[in-house]
């Protein structure tokens, strides 16, 4: 668990002796003030359950946003798909209608890998989505069983 401690700008011995026996917090800065230092520092201790509640929520929030991203992603892929459905079908119906044309049937082959990337990316996004629901659900529940 993370904790501070004040010293005295000058008392290099008790800063030394606090990271001997403690690591540095990750991610934390020591702040100067007034002729003050204060050390974040990691005691070693297992959070409580406040500070659980905060780390689940800060990792639900980062789920979230990533969800968010996903969903905007499906709109636009879902745009693609459309545009493509049309395009595809115009090569379609081109290529049926003259199906000796090798430049027509390349075209329509392209266009149908084309569509079908398309689709199988909507698809993981589906995925993707589905787990992040999951997970932000799943952190929700241990944010209310914890309060």
């Amino acid at each position: 668990m993370i904790q501070v401690k004040s010293f005295k700008i000058s008392d290099s011995d008790g800063i030394n002796k606090l990271l001997n026996k403690y690591r540095l917090a990750s991610g934390a800065h020591i702040l100067v003030s007034e002729g003050q230092i204060c050390v974040p520092y990691e005691d070693g201790l297992e959070a409580n359950n406040d500070q659980i509640i905060a780390e689940c929520s800060e990792q639900r929030n980062t789920l979230s946003g990533q969800l968010r991203i996903i969903e905007h992603s499906q709109d636009i892929v879902a745009e693609q798909i459309k545009a493509q459905k049309q395009v595809f079908e115009e090569i379609k119906t081109k290529y049926e209608a003259n199906s000796s044309n090798k430049l027509l049937g390349e075209e329509h082959k392209k266009r149908k890998e084309i569509l079908a990337e398309s689709e199988r990316l909507f698809r993981q996004n589906q995925a993707e989505e589905a787990r992040l629901r999951l997970n932000v659900e799943l952190f929700n529940k241990k944010i209310e069983n914890l309060k």
